[in-house]
């Protein structure tokens, strides 16, 4: 009797720390994000997040169970590189292009990028070709390049403020509010956003606005291993979600321009 009962320890014992080492799926999902208003907002206030993105993959979170999705706030540089060595799930937020397309695997979410020049609403100047900018001060983001304009474009102007941030949407807008410019080209919903955010709706207008077809994307890490199957699954209920008119009532809810949303 006593060597049966060593011998079901034995086994028990076994079996225990069997399971002790066996490691669990990864059930969760990590996101870097970044302020890009109105796409995501407040991103370092968890209390007051919000934005149209960050609404939507909320929403899609949902319908995830028992997969979780967590989000660190993060540079936009940043993000592409921890993203490309697979030290987060994704980035909420981007543009495509052959580089990042090496390391993400891109999500659409139907809002088009539309480019825009910003004028004062007092200005009377319409783009009539690149001569046409001859006369005017332009505000630059050093790191923007736009659908519809060769990469020099810039060089037309008669003077140039180039900012070197990533995304400073709301200092080109309060130098062109300051008549410290007189022109700037701009994503048109981040711009729209800035303007609104410095108290200013009738203070400007858009002036010849262009599409290349581009959309603002999600992008899935391609070297974040161990997570195919999390990933297919975030995938398929994204796509159906977008594809149902899930962000467009969203872009709805946050008022953005039809012709981009």
């Amino acid at each position: 009797m006593m060597e049966l009962l060593k011998v079901f320890l034995f086994f028990g014992v076994l079996s225990l720390s069997t399971v002790g080492v066996a490691k669990p799926k990864d059930e969760s999902l990590r996101f870097a994000i970044y302020d890009w208003c109105p796409y995501v907002c407040d991103s370092q206030n968890s209390q007051k997040r919000r934005g149209v993105l960050w609404d939507a993959v909320n929403e899609v979170a949902k319908k995830l169970s028992p997969l979780s999705i967590s989000f660190e706030v993060l540079p936009f540089n940043r993000s592409l590189l921890l993203a490309k060595r697979g030290k987060v799930s994704g980035v909420v937020g981007l543009y495509r292009s052959k580089e990042r397309e090496k390391f993400l695997q891109f999500l659409p979410t139907g809002i088009l990028i539309r480019s825009c020049f910003f004028v004062r609403a007092d200005s009377r100047w319409t783009f009539q070709g690149l001569e046409s900018l001859r006369t005017m001060r332009i505000g630059h983001i050093q790191s923007h390049t736009y659908p519809g304009l060769p990469e020099d474009w810039i060089k037309y102007g008669k003077a140039i403020e180039t900012l070197p941030g990533e995304v400073d949407q709301d200092r080109l807008a309060r130098l062109l509010l300051l008549k410290r410019i007189d022109v700037f080209r701009g994503n048109e919903i981040p711009t729209l956003h800035s303007f609104m955010h410095l108290r200013s709706k009738n203070g400007f207008r858009k002036v010849s606005c262009h599409s290349d077809g581009r959309q603002v994307q999600l992008g899935l890490s391609r070297n974040k291993k161990g997570a195919q199957s999390s990933f297919q699954l975030f995938a398929t209920k994204w796509k159906s979600f977008v594809d149902s008119g899930g962000v467009e009532k969203i872009c709805q809810k946050y008022q953005l321009p039809k012709e981009s949303c």
